[in-house]
């Protein structure tokens, strides 16, 4: 299936954060999830997951109703102070482009906080 403007946009983003600053960066994350969701009806879904033994490694399922949302998302003022309040803690970052397959999910339940 090709991305197309109204299609959902789907990434992945790999980051790897300082390890004294990974509890900083963590909060800072769960607070910006938590706005993103509660905020914009076009974020459907943000995931933030670490390594298994490697804390310090996260990676960040995003799916957004479209591109317009996804724009609109990097200008939120809530994403603007994350990204600006995190900038001295994130390692490495590398966004990965996706096409969707199959999205799938069940209700709207926060399983982690």
């Amino acid at each position: 299936m090709a991305h197309t403007a109204s299609s959902p946009l789907v990434r992945m983003a790999e980051l790897e954060i300082d390890p004294a600053q990974l509890e900083a960066y963590t909060a800072l994350l769960k607070t910006e999830i938590e706005a993103s969701i509660a905020m914009e009806p076009g974020v459907l879904m943000l995931h933030a997951v670490s390594l298994k033994d490697q804390p310090c490694h996260l990676r960040i399922m995003e799916v957004y109703a479209d591109q317009n949302a996804y724009e609109a998302h990097l200008r939120s003022p809530h994403f603007m102070t994350y990204k600006s309040a995190t900038s001295s803690m994130v390692k490495a970052l590398r966004l990965i482009e996706t096409e969707p397959v199959a999205l799938r999910a069940r209700g709207n339940i926060p399983l982690v906080t």
